[in-house]
């Protein structure tokens, strides 16, 4: 096609505005191309789409152009939420319409531009004059708006459609008011003359100026200028306002600024299909009411507007030079996302409930934005369900002795049977809407290959089949999922990577016998893949069901099954969740959870670089590095290598509690000091892995994790005790109760034989809480036990006194001590001695450090050196 001469700007969002919004778009469509079929000359059609529900597909996806001619080009612009979010009123106004045909303004081709609105009909007479392409440069050009009842939206012709306009006429907008149209002609009378008459002032005597008629009746609707004059007066004012009046604005700005006013004649018309949304005159106090002052121009400021820009010395600019959002890199011109996905999943049978669940998840998939295909694995007896061709079977899928779909073998099969580089592994319960198809498209454009993507899912009942040929189906079922319960971060649904995630050998784990999916995060920690949270951009809607058997999650966990999971991902150390991901993407963003943006440019970089060089990097970049360091806690337990690598460690709080309950089960005594900080400090970081605590997240609902552990003792991990005793002593997501965890403790303590690097802990724990009755019956247990740290104990029980049940007692803690210093545990004579000389008792403190000292105590021979020098000073002075 030639040069575009005319350019046909069009705003649009495709939320239902007013009712049948896709029905009256669809019919502006056709009649542009009926009458550019009929009436050939070279135009634009630039379609600019403002933050349409990010769970909803572009309005591109329900647009028919068959009938488009070749002289005529569409080109679709897509202005996001979040740049829509920016603005003041973006929680009320939802579309900003006059900023949307700037974007499409300054974007256009042709020589001549008119911007009109999505429900707008052309009619004949007015096409055939635009084709003769005798508009003038100086000129603003403006057509009469007929409103005609929206009572029948579906023709069969344009002759159809106009001949329903012209038969259903509710109002015509003239131009000083709205009338029949048997009454057009004497209004233009009237006003052609008004506008002619000069005013005299019989008070003072003068001529005033002329009464002033501009025609801005409903002109947001059609408003057609040269292209160089639209980019002089730099398009409609970009206020952060409604769209009202503002059309009227840059009426004003174009006729005060030396451009004509052209008035088409009637004929020459464009009919309005009525909607129950905007402004109306019979319904003003209503639309008053809903767009109060200050959220839109009233008609005085409109007059305000008027005469500022009437006398303003040159044409009134109102935008800047980035009018039009042209310095946006988010609004991109939409171009066909080609990349095919494959989404693959392994259904139930199609029966009962299941029929219903999967219908309406497949077809979920099937619907989306996206080049996608769906494959369904299943054993070589599988009833097929019939679906579209899109959707394909793959027999022959391995179950497990357990009765469960094989991971290995149908990781396998979709290996060795599906071409595609992009693969989607999801349960057949989830329906996904259509954020995920923007969030994929982002991922694929920004990372290519190493990623892992996952999400939490929002639980729904749903009952029936969902109609899918309503084109209205996502916002119903997104109000269902907007109203529902967002379900925990152990609760994995969905596995989006490339295929070379599959060059892996995969254990024989159990799908659907707890642990096989965080065993897949795991292995994208371990391949050093990018791991992208995504629960705050996609909706993942999750249809509630009977489980087989009616088993509850508990009744899962002790099975067998679930301990054969357990044990095939190698334990603690591989039962990664979203807890354990430390990247996100949302509001089109990537980011560090807790922090701000992240250029996902410099962690690619890291990835590359293996996160060498730990003392180059800021707080935010550790964080990120923190998850991928191998967890230190393992058979060849190190603390060395934590200490070395202490700066990143220190933002890992799975590895800080970790450390603390290793340096625990491995008689650290040396390093049982860093123990209380390293707790606290996992605390502080607001969250701590499943692999411990599971859901720090979780404050308020203690149960989830207390529930856990608890589960986890009945299950035999015999280390479950130290951690829920843990839990209830730092109250970790819960309510700190230090009786509940030293009794947990004791029990742990008895557990494993008196430990020696356990029972200092249980030691030092039980010195820092309250001092209660319930301590006696530890106190009379240990009184029978023979060791040097049970002897500690007692001589600090008596050193310090415990509540008002047992005394301060200097010969027995002396009694203690002495017994605790000759089995190799000299430090307590210190405590004497620091206790006596805060009470100024220098002698005995002095023979308590000399004591100490005795034994090869080295804070003892210390604090003795001090005393001394103390004592020295006092005799002098």
């Amino acid at each position: 096609m030639g040069n575009t001469y005319l350019s046909i700007v069009i705003p649009v969002r495709n939320d239902n505005h007013g009712g049948d919004f896709i029905k009256r778009f669809q019919n502006c469509l056709n009649s542009i191309f009926y009458l550019n079929s009929k009436y050939h000359f070279p135009i634009e059609v630039v379609i600019v789409e403002w933050n349409t529900p990010d769970y909803k597909p572009s309005i591109s996806k329900y647009m028919n152009i068959d009938s488009k001619p070749d002289s005529c080009d569409i080109f679709y612009y897509n202005v996001p939420s979040t740049v829509h979010n920016k603005y003041k009123y973006s929680n009320r106004l939802f579309l900003y319409q006059m900023i949307a045909k700037n974007v499409g303004i300054r974007r256009s081709l042709g020589e001549f531009i008119l911007c009109t609105n999505a429900d707008i009909i052309f009619s004949e007479e007015l096409f055939r004059f635009l084709s003769e392409m005798t508009l003038e440069k100086d000129k603003i050009y403006r057509a009469i708006r007929v409103d005609v009842d929206n009572k029948m939206l579906d023709f069969e012709s344009y002759q159809d459609l106009i001949e329903y306009c012209q038969e259903s006429v509710i109002r015509v907008n003239g131009y000083t008011s709205l009338s029949s149209k048997d009454y057009r002609k004497d209004e233009f009378l009237i006003v052609n003359l008004l506008s002619n008459i000069e005013r005299f002032n019989l008070f003072s005597g003068k001529l005033e100026e002329k009464i002033e008629y501009f025609f801005t009746n409903a002109c947001g609707d059609f408003q057609l200028m040269h292209k160089d004059n639209w980019e002089k007066l730099r398009g409609y004012p970009e206020f952060d306002k409604y769209s009202f009046h503002l059309d009227s604005i840059l009426e004003y700005q174009a006729v005060y600024s030396g451009i004509k006013e052209v008035t088409l004649p009637d004929e020459k018309c464009i009919y309005h299909i009525e909607h129950d949304s905007g402004f109306v005159p019979e319904k003003k106090s209503e639309f008053e009411k809903k767009y109060p002052l200050g959220f839109r121009i009233s008609d005085l400021e409109l007059e305000y507007y008027r005469i500022a820009i009437k006398n303003s010395n040159q044409p009134k600019i109102f935008n800047t030079e980035s009018w039009g959002l042209i310095d946006e890199p988010q609004i991109l011109s939409e171009s066909k996302f080609s990349t095919k996905i494959a989404f693959v999943a392994i259904p139930k049978d199609f029966s009962d409930e299941f029929e219903i669940i999967q219908f309406n998840s497949i077809n979920s998939w099937l619907d989306l934005s996206v080049e996608n295909e769906v494959y369904l694995l299943c054993d070589n007896n599988f009833k097929k369900y019939q679906f579209p061709t899109k959707v394909k079977y793959i027999k022959g899928l391995e179950y497990t002795e357990h009765n469960k779909p094989c991971l290995k073998s149908a990781f396998e099969l979709i290996k060795n049977n599906i071409n595609a580089n992009y693969i989607v592994f999801v349960n057949s319960d989830i329906i996904l809407l259509d954020n995920f198809s923007k969030v994929a498209k982002k991922i694929i454009e920004e990372i290519k290959e190493d990623f892992l993507v996952v999400g939490k899912r929002i639980n729904i009942n749903i009952q029936n089949k969902i109609d899918f040929r309503d084109i209205h189906w996502w916002d119903k079922i997104f109000n269902i999922g907007k109203e529902s319960k967002e379900d925990t971060e152990l609760s994995i649904d969905y596995f989006f990577f490339h295929r070379n995630f599959l060059n892996d050998r995969f254990p024989k784990l159990s799908i659907g016998g707890m642990y096989w999916d965080n065993w897949l995060i795991s292995k994208a920690f371990r391949d050093k893949l990018i791991l992208v949270d995504v629960s705050k951009a996609i909706t993942a809607l999750h249809q509630n069901h009977k489980y087989k058997g009616n088993l509850t999650v508990k009744d899962i966990i002790a099975s067998d099954m679930a301990k054969e999971n357990f044990r095939l991902i190698g334990g603690h150390l591989n039962k990664k969740h979203l807890g354990n991901i430390k990247l996100e993407f949302c509001n089109n963003k990537f980011l560090i959870k807790g922090y701000k943006e992240v250029d996902i440019v410099n962690i690619k970089e890291l990835h590359r670089a293996n996160f060498k060089n730990f003392e180059d990097y800021d707080e935010q970049i550790l964080q990120y590095i923190s998850s991928f360091i191998n967890n230190p806690f393992d058979v060849n337990f190190d603390i060395g290598f934590y200490l070395k690598n202490l700066p990143v460690f220190s933002y890992n709080p799975d590895a800080l509690l970790n450390i603390s309950i290793g340096i625990v089960l491995y008689d650290m005594r040396e390093y049982l000091t860093l123990f209380s900080p390293f707790m606290v400090r996992a605390a502080e970081l607001g969250y701590l892995n499943g692999d411990n605590l599971l859901g720090l997240r979780f404050k308020g609902i203690s149960t989830v994790h207390i529930n856990y552990w608890k589960n986890e003792i009945d299950s035999g991990n015999k280390d479950a005790k130290l951690v829920l005793a843990l839990i209830y002593y730092y109250g970790l997501g819960c309510k700190k109760d230090e009786k509940i965890a030293l009794e947990i403790l004791f029990d742990y303590y008895l557990d494993n034989n008196a430990s020696k690097i356990i029972k200092l802990l249980f030691f030092r724990l039980f010195f820092d809480a309250d001092k209660k009755k319930y301590m006696k019956k530890y106190i009379d247990y240990f009184k029978t036990e023979i060791d040097a740290e049970t002897f500690y104990f007692l001589g600090m029980v008596y050193c310090r006194g415990i509540g008002n049940f047992i005394e301060e007692n200097e010969e027995k803690s002396k009694e203690y001590f002495m017994k605790a210093a000759k089995n190799g545990l000299p430090q307590g004579f210190n405590y004497l001695g620091v206790k006596f000389l805060m009470e100024n008792k220098l002698e005995k403190s002095k023979f308590y450090f000399d004591l100490g000292a005795k034994f090869g105590d080295q804070l003892s021979i210390k604090n003795l050196k001090y005393v001394n020098k103390f004592e020295d000073a006092n005799i002098q002075h």
